[in-house]
């Protein structure tokens, strides 16, 4: 199994792909398993896993679609920062008529800001309302994973609101803009909002 975030030339993903493939043939390995590290589309996936291209990661991943023997899967980490454009990945997950799996979780081990539950019930249900509309439950894999959606869904609505935790998210973003030369406000308009209202 190789988790990757997919930030390589196309040019050297296609050889090796090739060479991995000739392995499988020879029955060095059983088989190729390839985690793709992504959270949801648009300027948001950039800011959140900074360094990686949206179209360098499309490219590559349309290729290895293309590639039926791989087994190929979506690793997902669900932030309150993706959640609002994660259909538009499942939209773009669904297109493709071969099995993918879609693997994902919440942000337990690293900052508390960072997961969902800050901001309380009831503040993103619209989103996974979008979310679960677009999701296919074809096969049961696909069941399941709808199941786990549905259940962050309950943890952040049986959550409390902090804003204490929403204040350190954003003194957290802005130490990440100083560094980096970038302004989170522009890609995340609803949270500046969020953190210019906190009150205790």
């Amino acid at each position: 199994i190789i988790v990757t975030n997919l930030k390589i030339d196309i040019n050297r993903l296609t050889g090796l792909v090739n060479r991995f493939k000739k392995i499988v043939v020879s029955r060095k390995i059983k088989r190729l398993e390839l985690q793709c590290s992504i959270d949801c589309f648009g300027p948001e996936q950039e800011y959140i896993r900074h360094g990686i291209s949206l179209e360098q990661w499309k490219e590559n991943f349309e290729y290895l679609v293309t590639q039926r023997w791989i087994i190929l899967n979506i690793n997902q980490t669900l932030t309150h920062l993706a959640i609002k454009t994660m259909p538009e990945l499942l939209q773009y997950i669904n297109q493709f008529e071969r099995k993918i799996g879609h693997y994902f979780s919440t942000p337990v081990m690293t900052y508390k800001f960072l997961h969902p539950r800050i901001f309380g019930p009831g503040f993103f249900d619209d989103d996974f309302a979008r979310i679960l509309e677009v999701m296919k439950e074809e096969t049961w894999q696909q069941q399941e994973t709808k199941q786990g959606i549905i259940g962050i869904q309950k943890e952040i609505n049986n959550s409390t609101r902090s804003p204490e935790l929403i204040q350190q998210l954003g003194i957290y973003l802005d130490e990440l803009d100083r560094r980096r030369n970038i302004n989170w406000r522009q890609t995340f308009p609803w949270l500046e909002t969020e953190v210019n209202n906190v009150v205790y």
